[in-house]
């Protein structure tokens, strides 16, 4: 018999209950759910080490304490710019999401994922192969980065435009034959 575990996405709780004793006594508590998406909303990967190495003890505490299972992280809704139009932005986002995995692994959370990119309107008009070459060697890297760590999956967010990647199932699956 398959066992399926209902789970959540940290996501609601970055506004409300951004204390990890907070959000995993509510979800053991109050919900009776013991897995959970962890969102960078919840810990940013460009904060300073030390307050980086502090909230992943207080997370790891607090799952422990109400016995949280982190399956999988997520970057938050605005954090898609692998396929930014400016070359030091887009390295400057690589460096961003590999501390992300350095966080989710320190968390023993198994995979991670990000919206695969987003093309710029200009960019989605006049430099579409371009740009996506950019953003498959930047997943190519963040997946090395990833699997180092000691992460096995690495994960990407369809999305609902062209604009967007991955926006239909043929489109999906084509990306995905190019990894």
């Amino acid at each position: 018999m398959t066992t399926i575990h209902f789970g959540v996405d940290l996501q609601f709780a970055v506004n409300r209950y951004p204390e990890p004793e907070e959000w995993a006594r509510l979800l053991a508590e109050e919900l009776g759910v013991n897995h959970a998406q962890f969102r960078s909303d919840l810990l940013q990967p460009h904060f300073p080490d030390e307050l980086i190495a502090d909230e992943v003890a207080k997370i790891r505490e607090n799952c422990k304490t109400y016995g949280i299972t982190l399956l999988h992280s997520f970057t938050s809704q605005r954090w898609s710019y692998s396929g930014h139009p400016d070359e030091k932005t887009r390295k400057y986002w690589l460096v961003w999401l590999k501390r992300f995995a350095d966080i989710s692994a320190r968390l023993d959370i198994r995979g991670m994922g990000s919206r695969l990119g987003i093309y710029s309107v200009k960019d989605f008009d006049r430099r579409r192969p371009f740009i996506l070459d950019k953003i498959i060697t930047q997943w190519l890297l963040l997946a090395e980065h990833a699997k180092n760590a000691g992460l096995t999956m690495l994960t990407f967010e369809h999305m609902s435009i062209p604009r967007e990647l991955a926006d239909t199932i043929t489109e999906t699956r084509r990306l995905l034959d190019i990894f």
